[in-house]
């Protein structure tokens, strides 16, 4: 009895603690989000544009970006992040896609247990939205050279076997340098 007794103590604790974890995430985040969507943004010589992608069917979902000599374009975009900082090494992964912030402690006991991973999913998974929270949208950083002058973006896609492919592209806003890296999640 006394074991049982332990047992609830124990889950009660555990419970209330993770709830108030929880609600420090949210504080990170209003309205769902945690930092502005970003549907179109200029750095120097790089551009990107976002069509349909406010909804979640990601098959209308078209992304236009890079720089007058580089100007790609990616359809059936699942899930785009722009990169406001320095290259982020390590990302973190719910389902395929990276989340959080790069410059953010991530909350790693919250995706071991569904509440987690359902307050995670309602925030979209900061989908849409810059990687470095504290850093302006519109950040370079440094790649090519050791001047900040490099933007990039990474987004996942799917392939016709449903597997999500995550790419990230790296532009220099003034020589227009391109370099594209195949990412896996950590």
């Amino acid at each position: 009895m006394f074991r049982l007794f332990l047992f609830i103590l124990f889950l009660s604790y555990n419970k209330s603690s993770l709830s108030k974890k929880l609600d420090d995430i949210k504080l990170h985040c209003i309205n769902n989000t945690c930092s502005k969507v970003i549907k179109k943004i200029n750095v120097g010589k790089f551009y990107f544009k976002a069509r349909n992608c406010e909804t979640k069917d990601y098959r209308k979902c078209q992304i236009w970006f890079g720089t007058p000599k580089n100007k790609l374009r990616a359809g059936w975009v699942k899930y785009y992040r722009i990169i406001n900082g320095p290259m982020p090494l390590k990302l973190n992964c719910i389902m395929g896609q990276p989340i959080w912030y790069q410059d953010l402690p991530f909350p790693d006991e919250f995706t071991k247990n569904y509440e987690g991973i359902k307050t995670l999913k309602d925030l979209n998974f900061q989908n849409k939205e810059k990687i470095y929270f504290n850093r302006p949208a519109n950040e370079p950083f440094k790649f090519f050279s050791s001047r900040d002058k490099s933007f990039g973006i990474l987004f996942s896609t799917r392939d016709r076997k449903e597997k999500n492919k995550n790419i990230i592209y790296i532009f220099d806003i003034e020589s227009e340098k391109m370099k594209k890296i195949y990412i896996e999640c950590s």
